[in-house]
């Protein structure tokens, strides 16, 4: 009788239309080509220290059929509460109509009229 249940929950579940997790997407990945589908996600992480000053900019704006929601910076320390930690500034992000798109990111500070120290791009095609 378990068993059935299992088996029953496993296929609402896969019939339910939950989307896959989202591609993780690193600093590893700076300049590469990827696919991904209509309504796929995806999980960008780059590395940032908040305290300095800098972080990361959507450079130019992201193109209308990319949403992106920033998330709580994520500390790479152990220790979350100590100051000055460096870690990562993460965006959950979500494409809604294919495409190619070109994205691109700058660490800087934002009231710096300066070249940015770091640029991150990721070419992008949606089918």
């Amino acid at each position: 009788m378990r068993g059935r249940y299992i088996l029953a929950s496993l296929l609402l579940a896969a019939c339910s239309g939950q989307h896959s997790k989202p591609l993780e997407i690193t600093e590893a990945d700076n300049g590469k080509q990827l696919t991904l589908a209509v309504d796929g996600e995806f999980l960008l992480h780059l590395a940032a220290n908040p305290s300095t000053g800098f972080a990361w900019q959507w450079q130019p704006a992201l193109p209308a059929a990319i949403s992106c929601k920033a998330l709580a910076f994520a500390s790479g320390n152990s220790d979350a509460d100590m100051v000055g930690a460096p870690g990562e500034q993460q965006w959950l992000c979500r494409v809604s109509a294919p495409g190619s798109y070109a994205l691109g990111l700058d660490y800087r500070r934002s009231w710096e009229k300066v070249p940015p120290v770091h640029r991150f791009t990721l070419n992008l095609t949606v089918r």
